[in-house]
């Protein structure tokens, strides 16, 4: 019995490489060892230093207002979330169209990526993956705008989602709490390499 070929996936994030951030890292690992056609649809994070050295796993589409007004950008997605992911709702559904996309990959933390890329799978009648690096709406603060899209789209999006990664046993027991949700658990993945080359005494002190 032959085993059948992995869907062509699109990941949309926040950022990714030569952005360096522990999210970025985290990603750019999992899907090094993905064996199918990958394509990444990447934003702007201001905040993570970028480093030429840390090479993209697969062609990168990146959204062109994010990168060239990183703090106009920034402040959009933080105090008007809707106007955001409305507008990349747009460039990712044009942008997936051309690449054949057969299964959308958003990965949280960041909701406005996240709902925009659920969106899309939704319009595109495609499977959406939701890959939560970490807890969505117990990680904002009550009253702003961030914390009402979470609350508006943390429980629709998980319930709808084809399939929910968590990174830890103890996320996948909240989510399973709070939702009911069977998720599955996709831990970080880092390679031998480096797991062997890291340096396991610990530093002086220093002031």
């Amino acid at each position: 019995m032959t085993k059948e070929p992995s869907p062509p996936l699109t990941v949309l994030t926040l950022s990714f490489p030569p952005q360096v951030s522990g999210s970025t890292i985290l990603l750019t690992n999992l899907l090094q060892h993905y064996p199918g056609e990958v394509h990444a649809i990447a934003g702007y994070n201001r905040y993570s230093r970028e480093d030429p050295n840390f090479s993209t796993p697969c062609p990168t589409f990146r959204l062109p207002f994010p990168r060239r007004f990183p703090i106009l950008w920034d402040r959009l997605r933080r105090y008007l979330p809707l106007v955001s992911y409305h507008y990349l709702q747009r460039v990712i559904h044009r942008q997936m169209r051309q690449l054949n996309t057969a299964v959308v990959f958003g990965a949280y933390p960041d909701g406005v990526h996240l709902v925009a890329a659920f969106h899309v799978a939704q319009q595109l009648g495609l499977p959406f993956y939701a890959h939560m690096h970490d807890l969505w709406l117990e990680n904002t603060q009550r009253g702003t705008a961030r914390a009402r899209l979470a609350a508006l789209w943390e429980p629709r999006i998980l319930h709808h989602a084809t399939r929910v990664f968590c990174m830890t046993e103890a996320m996948q027991a909240h989510y399973e709490e709070k939702y009911g949700l069977q998720s599955e658990l996709l831990p970080h993945c880092i390679a031998d390499r480096d797991l062997d080359a890291a340096p396991t005494a610990l530093r002086p002190p220093q002031r």
